[in-house]
């Protein structure tokens, strides 16, 4: 007998969904792995997504989750700043290289932390 309110199509069952899916993405890849293949294929998400041995939705789920943490990184280095000027922040070794590129990041700055478990 299904209980009400976990249906797929429920609130409950999207949430259920997206945190197997969220937790299905963080069990298959390593981000030392990831950030290999990036580099390797730069950023070819097929190609990534074969050396890793993940189907490309779980890389794409990934990705989602490296790009959401990066936001909330930004928002929380812009809080920092305001309430503690003289903190460096520390953002994710796991960034994406085109991200890092983009936000001057160097591969083994000694102020980049890592995130992931």
């Amino acid at each position: 007998m299904r209980r009400p309110g976990l249906g797929c199509g429920s609130i409950a069952g999207l949430k259920a969904e997206l945190r197997a899916r969220r937790e299905t993405a963080l069990t298959l890849i390593s981000p030392v792995e990831y950030q290999l293949a990036e580099s390797t294929y730069d950023g070819e998400a097929y190609s990534m997504a074969v050396e890793l041995g993940v189907p490309m939705q779980v890389l794409r789920d990934y990705q989602t989750l490296l790009e959401q943490r990066i936001r909330y990184g930004a928002e929380m280095v812009g809080q920092q700043s305001r309430d503690i000027p003289s903190h460096n922040p520390t953002i994710s070794a796991c960034v994406p290289m085109s991200e890092r590129t983009s936000m001057g990041i160097k591969i083994g700055d000694k102020n980049t932390t890592g995130v992931f478990p």
